[in-house]
Formats: structure tokens, sequence, C-alpha cells
């Protein structure tokens, strides 16, 4: 499988693989790495509480029913932009616009945390500067990251149905 790295210059400084934000998702046969060298100034976690149902009686107070739990939510604000104002970014716009759309898979680290298995469900990139022939040189992105936990596929042997006697039986070996 090949990956095709999506990266800014890390700043000046910076030592090592820490840095900001890097999302890992498929892309063609192959894997789209894109790191933003710049960590994001505040985060909102969310989706720690349980999802609670009332469950209303006539005559008396109502009862609270325990739905579940909810899928934990990171959201973050990132700026996109190189080391020299010069460099255009629009081509890691495109890369994150491209992973929203699609839905995929994407692995998420920011810096040496580890932030798992997620999928884009929000993404809201804002350009702020461009060059002359309108290529982005600075952006803000809103990122929301929503934790994936994806129904499991079916289990076990799926025999094709039966004609005639006994319909919907399961064909005997």
């Amino acid at each position: 499988m090949a990956t095709t790295v999506v990266r800014l210059p890390a700043p000046t400084g910076e030592t090592g693989g820490g840095g900001g934000l890097t999302l890992t998702m498929p892309w063609g046969q192959g894997k789209r790495r894109v790191r933003l060298p710049w960590l994001p100034e505040e985060i909102e976690r969310g989706g720690f509480a349980r999802t609670w149902d009332q469950q209303a009686r006539p005559g008396r107070d109502p009862l609270l029913i325990d739905q579940g739990g909810n899928l934990r939510t990171l959201t973050l604000s990132v700026r996109v932009c190189g080391e020299d104002i010069d460099q255009p970014v629009g081509e890691v716009l495109d890369a994150l616009i491209d992973a929203a759309d699609s839905g995929a898979l994407v692995t998420a680290a920011l810096g040496d945390r580890w932030l798992g298995d997620v999928r884009i469900t929000g993404l809201t990139p804002r350009e702020t500067l461009w060059d002359a022939a309108a290529n982005p040189l600075d952006a803000t992105v809103d990122i929301e990251l929503t934790e994936a936990k994806d129904a499991p596929s079916a289990v076990g042997p799926v025999l094709p149905m039966v004609r005639g006697r006994g319909r919907n039986m399961a064909r005997r070996r």
C-alpha cells in the first residue's frame, strides 16, 4: 500500500514526531496522511453523559429510563498555514474535505496522543488569505471528530433459501 503524505513544513524549533493534528485516511489503493504542524488553541470534548428518557406516568412522577451511552466527540479549531505565508494550503484543505465528504474511517492523533478511529462529522474551512492566483495561503478549519463505532457485519453462514416444501429452510448438506 502506498502512503501519500500531505504535509506542511514543521514550525521552527519543532523536534521529533510531535506536532499538531495528524489524520490518516484511505485514499485509492493506499492511505493519505494529513499532518498539520500547529496544535489547536482549545479542544472541546463531549459525549460523556449517558442518554436518558423520561417515561410519563399519569398522576405520578415520570420514570427516568437509561437509553445507553453516547459516542465521544472532539471539536477543535486548527490553523492551516505554512511557516512562510507564501505557501499555498489548498492541497491540505482538499484532503480534509475529501475525508469528510466520503465519510471514511480516519485514524487521528494529536501530537503523541492517540485519538483512535474517528469519522469527520463536521468540517468548516474558513480561508482568510489568498495569493494572486486565488490559492488559499491561510485558513482556519473547525473539525468535529466522532468516535467510530460501526455496526458489526452479519455473523455466521447465510445459506440460500430452499424452494418448495418447508420454505425458508436452510439447505442441508
